[in-house]
């Protein structure tokens, strides 16, 4: 009798067909999380503690926001992040953000408003945070705009070259 636990030929890994897993609302574990991955569902409670209270002042128990991964962290021990808001980050001379209309990868998820990433406030999230936000999509890089001050209120796509 063949042992249940010896590899089979059919067997396969989650890292080897990612796009198995990345499936809209999915608990993605850190190690499977990539650069622009949008999430859903991180209590403010837990981004306020995280931004030395700078995110969210007024905190409403039971209220969420979306986070962006911003970068990998070095021999993979997890990701930088920043909270997101449908507001603009109040006192940035300039900012980013996921204009609305803007079709996820993996999901086809459609961003129904800007979401505006609050860079400033980055963080490494922690693995607890990680396993309770939900999954939405990765963000092209067409739909991350830019607002550039020394273009008054231009708006371009994150990987355009500026103008001269």
């Amino acid at each position: 009798m063949d042992s249940p636990w010896k590899n089979t030929k059919g067997s396969f890994h989650a890292r080897d067909r990612l796009d198995w897993v990345l499936t809209e609302n999915a608990r993605l574990p850190l190690v499977y999380w990539k650069k622009h991955f949008f999430f859903f569902g991180a209590p403010d409670e837990e981004l306020h503690r995280l931004t030395w209270g700078a995110f969210s002042p007024q905190v409403v128990p039971g209220k969420t926001h979306p986070v962006l991964c911003l970068d990998l962290l070095p021999q993979g021990v997890g990701a930088l992040v920043c909270p997101c808001s449908s507001l603009r980050p109040s006192g940035a001379a300039s900012y980013r953000f996921i204009r609305r209309g803007c079709r996820l990868l993996h999901t086809g998820y459609e961003m129904d408003r800007n979401s505006h990433l609050i860079e400033s406030l980055s963080f490494p999230v922690p693995r607890s945070l990680a396993s309770r936000v939900s999954f939405k999509g990765e963000v092209p890089e067409q739909c991350l705009m830019k607002v550039d001050p020394r273009r008054t209120g231009a708006r371009r796509s994150e990987h355009e070259t500026p103008s001269a």
